[in-house]
């Protein structure tokens, strides 16, 4: 890649060719969204992620993870000022600390959950909260992923990081039948990705 002057494409093979079976996802979506941006000159779109977490620490520490430092990411310390953001932003992936000051981010995910103007959101937790009534609490509600602040700052980011790059994927493309507003053939393959990545993270 680099010697026909795609130097993108070379780091992303890169990547891919040295990467662990848990970072595999996101770095083969990273590199197949460069292969497309090589073929059409488009851009890669970067992930716009809503962090909310009153944890500055915590904050601060994913933020010098991969997924973090390749989005545009708008931390926030509580319910209300998520929800004024939400209101006047979309986000490609929210990222829900449980014990917030203002309230329980389990009400977030729900209210994301049916919500239209965020249906498309990949959404997940960050918390300390290791019970399995909690996980299965979050993933009835809707949470794609369930990391828990007791793991490693680098494995809480490389499990980010596959949710990131299905963000970046699917918005390359409409999910929604602008007739029906159903969820298209792009759409469907997002909820079954959400459905698989559930299911390995459940085993």
């Amino acid at each position: 890649g680099a010697a026909y002057g795609y130097p993108n494409i070379s780091t992303a093979a890169k990547d891919t060719e040295l990467a662990t079976e848990e970072e595999l996802a996101g770095t083969t979506r990273t590199l197949i969204e460069e292969l497309h941006a090589a073929r059409t000159g488009a851009q890669p779109q970067k992930a716009h992620i809503l962090h909310v977490e009153d944890d500055a620490d915590m904050a601060a520490m994913l933020r010098t993870t991969r997924p973090f430092i390749e989005a545009d990411v708008t931390t926030v310390p509580d319910l209300s000022s998520a929800r004024e953001r939400l209101a006047r932003q979309s986000f490609d992936v929210v990222i829900v600390d449980l014990g917030l000051p203002d309230g329980d981010g389990r009400d977030l995910i729900a209210e994301l959950r049916t919500s239209r103007a965020h249906a498309d959101a990949v959404v997940g937790v960050v918390t300390v909260d290791d019970s399995a009534i909690s996980r299965a609490e979050s993933r009835a509600l809707g949470a794609d992923f369930y990391v828990l602040k007791s793991q490693s700052v680098d494995e809480m980011g490389h499990i980010v990081e596959g949710f990131v790059a299905t963000a970046r994927s699917a918005s390359l493309t409409s999910t929604l039948d602008p007739l029906t507003g159903l969820p298209d053939r792009a759409g469907l393959e997002r909820a079954w990705a959400r459905m698989r990545h559930a299911a390995e993270r459940a085993t």
